[in-house]
């Protein structure tokens, strides 16, 4: 069990029976009061924020999350399937746990998930992936001053804001949180 003073960023406690993890922290003491505690939680199951004080006679029950990388080896009709790379066995996932970043799965890619209690509370991809550009507009040669971007379309159908240089058939690195360019893939 901890107390409040242990309280920092990056902490996974269990607050009313979920896993949440610690954004935000304040230590607080005005006056003659007792000093406290003031967080702000992301609740892992259910994704919302909560704000909540702690006191000094809390205790607070940190959750231990395991992690895993996984495989992405196929998407079935309704799900997506995984290899443990440890295991070698095969998991069946819900593609929401992904959010919206599931456009740009790929086989073969490497996953990133959070467990708590056996079941998966979290899943991301990597920072960036590299895809192969299948459908592009034409590039107008000359315009090299403009810094508009246009929207593409990768392997896995995903439409990706990138420069107007880019053509089909391009590999380019993709930011998975922002779905744009950041550069040419090396090869």
């Amino acid at each position: 069990m901890l107390d409040m003073n242990n309280i920092q960023k990056g902490l996974t406690i269990v607050f009313n029976g979920d896993p949440c993890e610690v954004i935000e922290f304040l230590h607080a003491r005005t006056g003659m009061k007792k000093p406290t505690v003031s967080t702000k939680l992301k609740n892992y199951r259910t994704g919302q924020m909560l704000d909540h004080q702690f006191r000094p006679n809390d205790k607070i029950e940190q959750a231990f999350l395991e992690k895993k990388t996984m495989t992405f080896s196929y998407k079935d009709k309704k799900s997506l399937v995984f290899m443990d790379q440890e295991t070698y066995e095969e998991v069946i996932v819900d593609p929401e746990v992904f959010g919206k970043s599931v456009a740009l799965l790929l086989e073969g890619t490497d996953c990133n998930f959070k467990y708590f209690e056996d079941a998966i509370l979290h899943a991301s991809l990597p920072d960036n992936v590299i895809l192969v550009v299948t459908e592009a507009p034409p590039y107008a040669k000359g315009n090299t001053v403009s810094k508009d971007m246009h929207n593409v379309i990768v392997e896995t159908g995903a439409t990706v804001k990138a420069p107007p240089f880019i053509q089909t058939g391009e590999k380019i690195k993709i930011k998975v949180e922002t779905f744009t360019y950041m550069e040419r893939a090396k090869e």
